[in-house]
């Protein structure tokens, strides 16, 4: 559980916990650090919370933006996999924010990518078979 106004998780913060499973990140963290939760491998369920109504478009304008930097779930040797992502709406990602950590279900809103529909508030799920 993380404070109240917390807005910065450090870099390598949580580097190494192997027994974390669920991590839920509320929505006033604006940043997250490089290697933040690396190498916690049983990790299964990661979460962002967002503010009400963000999802609704309401107050996507005037919302500031996540930043996760580089490798900040990532795993040294390929770990077990996050259950299910589902990314949001104001996120920017770094490179190699999920190196060697597979995704089972992955969730993204459309605007993650430019698009000519951003303004749409649609989801894109993505499901790994095999």
């Amino acid at each position: 559980v993380f404070q109240d106004g917390l807005e910065t998780i450090e870099d390598e913060a949580f580097n190494g916990c192997f027994n974390l499973e669920t991590v839920v990140i509320p929505s006033t963290i604006r940043l997250i650090g490089t290697r933040a939760f690396y190498d916690c491998n049983r990790m299964k369920v990661l979460r962002f919370l967002e503010p009400p109504g963000f999802g609704l478009g309401l107050v996507r304008v005037f919302h500031r933006r996540l930043l996760i930097r580089s490798q900040a779930f990532s795993c040294r040797l390929r770990s077990g996999s996050l259950d299910e992502l589902i990314v949001p709406s104001n996120c920017q990602m770094e490179d190699e924010v999920f190196h060697n950590r597979p995704i089972r279900r992955l969730a993204v809103p459309l605007d993650f990518f430019p698009s000519p529909y951003s303004d749409i508030d649609t989801w894109n799920v993505y499901t790994a078979t095999g």
